[in-house]
C-alpha cells in the first residue's frame, strides 16, 4: 500500500464460516487518511459482506492477487492462533492479497486459509442429460 510501518489504519478482521466451521480469516486495512468519499460504505458494513459491496461498485478496482505460506511469526498467524483456529504449533498457511482501489485510496483485503476448509467435502457437478 506504500504506508509507513506506523501508519494509522482502520482494521477489519472476519471469519467466513462454512456450517459453522471457520475457514477463512479475512483482514482488512484501510488508512485513516481515505476519507468516507473514499470508501462510503466501510464504516457501516457491520456484518455485510464487504466482497459483495467491492464487487457491485463499479467505481473499485482490484489488483492481482498476491499468493504466500504464512509462517507461525507472521502477525496474522498469530492472530489466528490466539483464536485457537490452528492447531499448536501453527502450521503454514496460504494467503492471498489484493489490494482494490477507489477514487484514488487503496484498500488491502488479505485472505488467510485455514486448515478445515481442506476438510470441506467436495461437491460433485454432474451435466444431466436433458
Amino acid at each position: 500500500m506504500g504506508l509507513p510501518v506506523r501508519a494509522n489504519v482502520v482494521e477489519r478482521d472476519v471469519l467466513l464460516r462454512c456450517d459453522g466451521v471457520a475457514v477463512v480469516y479475512a483482514h482488512t486495512i484501510l488508512p485513516l487518511s481515505a476519507t468516507a468519499g473514499h470508501w462510503p460504505l466501510f464504516a457501516s458494513l457491520g456484518n455485510k459482506s464487504l466482497g459483495s459491496t467491492l464487487f457491485h461498485d463499479p467505481l473499485v478496482v482490484r489488483g492481482d492477487l498476491h499468493y504466500a505460506q504464512l509462517r507461525a511469526t507472521h502477525p496474522l498467524m498469530r492472530r489466528i492462533a490466539d483464536l485457537h483456529l490452528v492447531p499448536t504449533p501453527a502450521p503454514r498457511l496460504f494467503a492471498r492479497r489484493s489490494l482494490f482501489t477507489r477514487h484514488g485510496s487503496s484498500l488491502l483485503v488479505t485472505e488467510v486459509f485455514l486448515p478445515a476448509l481442506c476438510a470441506l467435502p467436495l461437491l460433485a457437478h454432474s451435466k444431466s442429460a436433458g
